[in-house]
């Protein structure tokens, strides 16, 4: 029983600390976490399975170049 106790006095502590804000100060866009992925795990590979046979793979530079290749040619 001593266990539950604890535990209601530790959420009843927790209780009464306030909750800093999980909003970011920027929005998060497709274009943001892209760029990042490019900055940090540039060599690593995205695995896509297109079709049940069909496996394609680029890395994240790869897909950032491909990305902005297709905004270019959209505008």
């Amino acid at each position: 029983m001593t266990h539950s106790t604890d535990f209601e006095a530790q959420r009843a502590r927790n209780a009464t600390v306030p909750i800093a804000s999980t909003m970011m100060a920027a929005p998060l866009r497709v274009t943001d976490i892209l760029r990042r992925a490019e900055q940090i795990f540039a060599d690593q590979r995205i695995v896509s399975r297109l079709a049940p046979a069909v496996v394609e793979t680029m890395t994240y530079a790869e897909a950032g170049q491909a990305a902005r290749r297709l905004a270019s040619a959209l505008v």
